[in-house]
């Protein structure tokens, strides 16, 4: 192999595993951890829940999404394969997560991180606001699902081919 197909290679197989993560991560948030944070007794216990898992989240999302993006889109340039567009189509996907939590998720992000103000919010402001979080969210969930979907698409297509 020449240096241009293992990195393309590693690429691909760097991409694969970064989106697989992430889009893991984001359904289980969507699954799992939104409707625990939402049965919890109080406002402020809600909040709580959130200001302490939401950092953590992003130190895991936020490089994982960079590098589906970055190595979807290195996979497509190197390929060969005829299916390689579906890197392409991965990494636009992946890419697409990143505006769509600047601009939509950020704000709401940034109040319920606002110190102690959210937690002393009536109910059904910080009720609404879990679940205006959890709907835009499940986006990032959806983006990534599709991203998966076309990286698994190549895979198969590519084993298939061996064949």
């Amino acid at each position: 192999m020449e240096a241009p197909e293992i990195v393309g290679l590693c690429a691909r197989i760097v991409s694969t595993f970064a989106t697989n993560t992430f889009f893991g991560a984001a359904i289980y948030i969507n699954i799992v951890e939104c409707p625990a944070r939402l049965s919890l007794k109080t406002p402020p216990a809600m909040v709580n829940h959130f200001q302490a898992a939401f950092p953590r989240a992003r130190a895991m999302q936020g490089p994982l999404v960079a590098t589906s993006a970055v190595g979807a889109a290195v996979a497509w340039y190197l390929d060969t394969d005829p299916n390689r567009f579906l890197f392409l189509s991965s990494s636009v996907m992946m890419f697409c997560i990143l505006p769509w939590t600047k601009l939509i998720i950020m704000p709401i992000n940034n109040q319920l991180m606002d110190g102690e103000t959210p937690g002393k919010k009536e109910e059904a402001w910080v009720v609404d606001m879990m679940n205006k979080w959890d709907k835009v969210h499940l986006v990032r969930s959806i983006l990534s699902g599709a991203a998966m979907c076309a990286v698994g698409t190549y895979w198969i297509n590519k084993s298939t081919a061996m064949f």
